[in-house]
């Protein structure tokens, strides 16, 4: 087995998951968080119709979606950075999911408006925290795994207007809200925990770690098993003075009769 292959195979026995299998997820999220940021200008037509807005008011959802999604990534990141959670990942896609597509059930402009600022945040959320760990545990070539990252989200830019047109077919919004079942979907998955069975092969891979193992002793008999036993440091430092000598020997006294 080459150097290549033993290190992938202690990261699967370590892990107990592939290493391609978080690029994989990441590259997921990243393609449909973009392909929900694509959606709104082929819904735009439809929302003019079915909300009576004006042209200024459809410009100002738009620049309202590239602001929430694109110019408040740094603070996001800074979050993700800060609390060290998956929840960035895993609520972005949930999030830019339910928003985007449920837009047609928004009460007003007010309200749509803030489901247009609520999906960008979704998107805005995701990026930092997915670019920061999608090649985190891959060992060779991360130029290459990079790019497929990158690649993944402008791959959903492109095929978001076409999967929104199809949902909008006929002019109407009443099928959008399906377009949110993959975010959901991906969002779950990435905000999924190891379970007690991976924490029992971790267990028995490494048996003295585990609570319970061999290795788990109370403070006190750690202390207890760490402590010489009795006369073996007397013997150690000078216990020649202290051993008794017999009958004879140089040094005793003897009492007589």
């Amino acid at each position: 087995m080459t150097a290549p292959s033993t290190l992938v195979a202690a990261e699967r026995m370590k892990t107990g998951r592939p290493h391609w299998l978080p690029l994989a997820l990441f590259c997921l999220g990243h393609f449909f968080v973009d392909l929900y940021s694509g959606a709104l200008g082929t819904m735009q037509p439809v929302l003019l119709d079915h909300f009576r807005l004006s042209y200024t008011q459809a410009g100002i959802l738009g620049g309202a979606l590239v602001f929430s999604s694109s110019v408040m990534q740094p603070v996001y990141g800074y979050l993700s950075d800060r609390l060290h959670s998956r929840l960035f990942a895993a609520l972005g896609p949930a999030m830019a999911g339910i928003f985007i597509s449920t837009l047609g059930w928004a009460p007003g402009y007010a309200g749509l408006l803030a489901m247009v600022v609520l999906g960008g945040a979704g998107i805005a959320a995701f990026h930092p925290q997915a670019a920061a760990n999608a090649v985190a545990g891959v060992r060779r070539n991360r130029g290459r795994a990079m790019a497929v990252f990158v690649c993944s989200g402008s791959l959903g830019l492109a095929v978001g207007p076409l999967f929104f047109s199809a949902l909008t077919r006929g002019g109407t919004l009443a099928h959008t809200p399906w377009g949110a079942a993959p975010g959901l979907a991906v969002g779950t998955a990435a905000g999924r925990r190891p379970g007690r069975r991976r924490r029992r092969r971790r267990g028995a891979l490494h048996p003295g770690r585990g609570r319970g193992g061999p290795g788990h002793l109370p403070a006190a008999a750690r202390r207890s098993h760490r402590r010489p036993p009795p006369g073996r440091g007397l013997a150690g430092r000078g216990g020649r003075r202290h051993r008794r000598r017999g009958p004879g020997q140089p040094g005793s006294r003897t009492t007589g009769p």
